[in-house]
């Protein structure tokens, strides 16, 4: 699988790496480094008077263990905010670009012959097979159910009360929240962009074409864009390492807008030299 530059893509995005510290596994880690710490510094910074060299090893070990559950969760940080960085510089330098009126090279056609999708008479293919991930946002129709216990009684019949009214106050509450709007169904997909449409082919081969004129607005999240369509669909997110970039272009050929990219402070002294294709 190639990008337009004809350079090797990565076969999915995001990593397994960042599949695996999604949702519960992160805040695991989290937790228990933040304890382990925490633990491990008072030992080591307020020993008890009489304790001995094993319980100072004791601590040592802890903190050490801290580090290493929290190994992931920094490398995690640090890798999505150097792919922001290039992101947003990319993207710089395409609106520089577009400015110029300079489009990103072509795809050659031999490519879209090989695996792309048959393209209208027109039509120019701008980026061609890069990883993504597919979001829908939407949220499930459930029935949240709140019910009490009151036992009149004893000490053990009014603590028995309140565990089942919490139990279910906090059952209902976690219903709810899993039922609530949000991102949901992520699966890997290939991302083309052409002159006329966003087109995703999911892993099973399935084509999905988005044409511009269908779509009511393009939006950019921190990690994707966010397509949204005819009154009723669902809203979309894709997921790409290079969303700015790709928001940046598809806003130029959908409505002819080049958007101002505001780039942070540590990145605003970078030197942009224009690029015209898609950064792998």
């Amino acid at each position: 699988m190639s990008t337009a530059t004809g350079r090797r893509a990565p076969g999915r995005y995001p990593s397994l790496a960042e599949r695996v510290l999604r949702g519960r596994a992160r805040r695991y880690l989290l937790f228990l480094g933040g304890m382990c710490v925490a633990f491990g510094v008072v030992a080591l910074a307020a020993p008890a008077p009489d304790a001995s060299a094993e319980s100072s090893n004791s601590g040592a070990g802890t903190l050490v263990w801290g580090l290493i559950f929290l190994a992931p969760i920094v490398w995690l940080w640090r890798t999505r905010r150097n792919r922001r960085r290039s992101d947003l510089l990319g993207a710089a330098s395409l609106a520089k670009a577009l400015r110029a009126g300079s489009l990103p090279a072509p795809v050659p056609p031999e490519r879209l012959e090989q695996s792309g999708p048959v393209l209208e008479a027109s039509e120019v293919c701008y980026v061609a097979e890069a990883p993504a991930e597919l979001a829908l946002f939407y949220g499930k129709p459930t029935v949240v159910r709140r019910y009490g216990l009151f036992a009149w009684g004893g000490p053990l019949a009014i603590a028995l009360s309140m565990i089942v009214t919490l139990g279910s106050l906090d059952r209902a509450r976690r219903k709810a929240k899993a039922a609530a709007p949000r991102w949901r169904d992520p699966e890997p997909v290939e991302l083309w962009i052409t002159s006329q449409r966003i087109i995703l082919r999911h892993r099973g081969g399935q084509w999905w074409q988005l044409p511009y004129e269908r779509l009511t607005s393009f939006d950019l999240d921190s990690d994707g864009l966010v397509l949204t369509g005819a009154s009723g669909e669902c809203p979309l997110k894709v997921r790409t390492p290079n969303a700015a970039w790709a928001f940046v272009l598809c806003r130029r050929l959908a409505g002819n807008v080049v958007d101002d990219v505001q780039l942070p402070v540590t990145l605003r002294r970078a030197e942009l030299v224009p690029s015209v294709v898609y950064p792998g």
